[in-house]
């Protein structure tokens, strides 16, 4: 079957969406790490609160 223009278009959005969605997971994964990082500083600095008097 000989590959026309049509086929390479197909080809190359294909290859386009594959990379499209790549990032977006990419996007979702850093979204998802800074989410849990905000978490852990939370937790941190409930537990300096709780710990360390202050000193008047």
């Amino acid at each position: 079957m000989k590959r026309t223009p049509n086929f390479r278009v197909a080809q190359s959005i294909e290859a386009c969406d594959k990379k499209v969605y790549a990032l977006s997971q990419c996007i979702v994964q850093k979204i998802y790490i800074e989410f849990e990082l905000v978490m852990a500083l939370q937790q941190i600095a409930q537990t300096i609160d709780s710990t360390v008097k202050p000193i008047y």
